[in-house]
């Protein structure tokens, strides 16, 4: 999985045709009793979700943005024709952040 060290977040992103803008969603999910904390991230339909641990050595800005990449990266290997240089933007809401494609 990508690291923050890798690149900034808001650097590496994937462009998408223009005539497709999506945004992807992202929220954290609290701990339970048997799971840990963990950020979600959304691109239109449940199909296009993933769901990552939350780092506590990182901030909560850059736990979205790994979530938001991990999405993306699963997206790539479905269609990898569909993804190739990525820019995002991030923004807050109030559920989490969501991050459009620049």
């Amino acid at each position: 999985m990508c690291r923050p060290d890798d690149f900034p977040p808001y650097e590496k992103a994937t462009a998408i045709t223009p005539s497709h803008r999506f945004a992807i969603e992202t929220h954290f999910l609290g701990p339970t009793n048997t799971m840990g904390a963990r950020i979600a991230a959304q691109l239109g339909g449940p199909r296009s979700r993933v769901v990552v641990p939350y780092d506590h050595a990182w901030g909560i800005a850059e736990n979205h943005a790994l979530a938001a990449i991990a999405l993306i990266e699963e997206l790539r290997r479905r269609m990898p024709y569909a993804y190739a240089d990525i820019r995002l933007a991030q923004g807050m809401t109030k559920e989490g952040y969501v991050f459009v494609f620049i």
